[in-house]
């Protein structure tokens, strides 16, 4: 008869994904996780896997719980598409003006990182992105057809600069640690974007 389980797999995958996030996966050690968990490793071993394995596994909560929480105003069709990216970016530069904020992006830190070789976890970040530029694409396509976006705009283009801009903020916030440098970007940025 299989041992009942007597901790959160859920609360302990969320540890996991924040000790992840803070440290990076080479610099995450077993013991770190037996002590975040506060489970022991046949737990961790027999729940998730070995380390690779429960490293996905936060990636993926990750990508569910914070990256595509992001984009939910992008999501609202009850606006209209300038807004909604305004929105957006508003809430975006939000987050990375919080505490938070200055962990960098788990996604971003993982597509640099040695781990990123694996087909899974390469996957698991290609999933992040190409979501997340699909998202823009279909907001931005939805502001040019009702006449909010200058109509030589090409939205392919526009997305993924806006990707790489966020991206590189995301950088910026975490070396410089100082949110203000951001937050006046986040507002450049958006200023920009009323005016394409």
């Amino acid at each position: 008869m299989a041992r009942k389980i007597e901790f959160d797999r859920d609360e302990a995958l969320k540890k996991s994904m924040i000790l992840f996030w803070e440290k990076g996966y080479e610099n995450t050690s077993m013991q770190d996780l037996v002590t975040t968990l506060e489970i022991n490793r046949f737990s961790i071993y027999n729940t998730y896997g070995d380390k690779k394995a429960l490293f996905h596994q936060a990636l993926e909560y990750y990508r569910t719980h914070v990256f595509e929480m992001l984009n939910q105003p992008l999501l609202n069709n009850e606006a209209s598409g300038k807004k909604r990216l305004d929105y957006y970016l508003e809430n975006f530069g939000k987050h990375i003006s919080s505490t938070k904020g200055s962990l960098g992006c788990m996604i971003q830190a993982s597509t640099l990182s040695e781990i990123s070789r694996e087909k899974e976890i390469r996957n698991e970040i290609a999933k992040a992105f190409n979501s997340l530029q699909a998202i823009l694409q279909n907001t931005l396509q939805q502001a040019k057809e009702h006449g909010e976006l200058n109509i030589n705009c090409n939205v392919e283009a526009a997305a993924i600069h806006i990707i790489c801009t966020l991206q590189g903020l995301i950088v910026l916030r975490k070396s410089q640690k100082d949110s203000n440098v951001v937050s006046s970007q986040i507002d450049f940025l958006r200023t920009a974007v009323k005016n394409w």
